[in-house]
């Protein structure tokens, strides 16, 4: 449509999902292994809006907002309970939560989106979700004199997050003779800033949400020429709280980059031959346990390359 002469294009709707949990597994109590079943239904209506505006031909605004969920992973759903150590000394019991309930957010997405030529183009979003609820860890620690700690996994209380993402893209037609072909680049940066905290009672540090970097930041060459194409990319994201496993306590992976890339001959129509390489400078995993002076894991994984090719009949 284009009300008062600026196009507008748009769609909404709302989508139904029900899942059905239906979870088996085995309990282990004092040495003795058990069965255990279990079941568990839910229904959501997430409804979604897009709108796109059109105030010139270079020039796009979108706004989208929707309710969005999430299932919890698998391994986390396992009914089984496992318990280590002992009645003496004390020890540790967790498995999963056959009855979480997914993430559930409300989400909202603000884009303005600048092309300048065909090959050149700049966009700036901003994005908000405020969840309802999310899954964390539930570590509860008993007293003298047994000392037993459990870890379940169970549904979090909530809260939001708002972010900024930034996207520049551009062929640079004009660096090399058109016979040499083509060169362009393309980077992404992101920040992300959220109140939700997790609490460990392990070491009484804080942590936050899953996953979540404050900063995201990506920057990619390209090189084209007939059947030929490369690729150098460099990919940067500050600490985050690692995706928990059950019956885990929190840890913190310390910032990391990788440096990676990709070269491709098409030898045909139908053959193609590459080679790709990433983490090329030999980064370390690093995490621990919310103080860096508590290690978690420290790991050198080396350099990685591969050689292929690919055929279609």
């Amino acid at each position: 449509s284009t009300p008062g002469g600026l196009p507008i294009a748009g769609n909404f709707g709302v989508r139904v999902v029900t899942t059905d949990v239906n979870t088996s597994g085995a309990q282990s109590i004092n040495g003795v292994l058990g069965p255990i079943e279990t079941s568990d239904s839910y229904t959501e209506a997430l409804p979604s809006a897009n709108i796109n505006i059109f105030p010139r031909e270079d020039f796009i605004i979108r706004l989208a907002a929707s309710l969005a969920i999430a299932r919890p992973a698998v391994t986390f759903l396992s009914p089984g309970t496992d318990q280590w150590g002992d009645n003496i000394w004390g020890g540790a019991y967790g498995g999963g939560n056959p009855y979480l309930r997914p993430f559930v957010a409300d989400q909202v997405d603000l884009s303005f989106e600048k092309y300048f030529d065909e090959d050149t183009a700049l966009a700036v979003a901003l994005f908000g979700k405020e969840m309802d609820t999310f899954i964390t860890q539930s570590r509860t620690v008993a007293g003298p004199p047994d000392h037993w700690v459990s870890y379940i996994p169970a549904n979090g209380k909530g809260g939001g997050l708002l972010g900024l993402e930034l996207t520049f893209q551009h062929s640079f037609q004009n660096l090399l003779p058109p016979q040499a072909g083509t060169v362009g680049i393309y980077a992404t940066y992101s920040y992300t800033d959220s109140d939700i905290e997790l609490t460990e009672t392990f070491n009484s540090s804080t942590f936050g949400l899953d996953g979540q970097s404050d900063h995201v930041g990506n920057v990619t060459m390209h090189y084209y020429r007939n059947r030929f194409s490369a690729r150098l990319s460099y990919r940067y994201r500050s600490e985050f709280t690692r995706p928990q496993r059950p019956a885990r306590a929190f840890t913190t992976n310390a910032a990391e980059g990788d440096l990676a890339f990709q070269v491709s001959i098409d030898a045909s129509d139908r053959l193609n031959f590459y080679l790709e390489g990433w983490n090329l400078l030999n980064e370390p995993r690093d995490n621990y346990y919310g103080l860096e002076s508590l290690q978690g894991a420290y790991g050198v994984f080396g350099r990685n390359l591969q050689f292929g090719l690919t055929y279609r009949p």
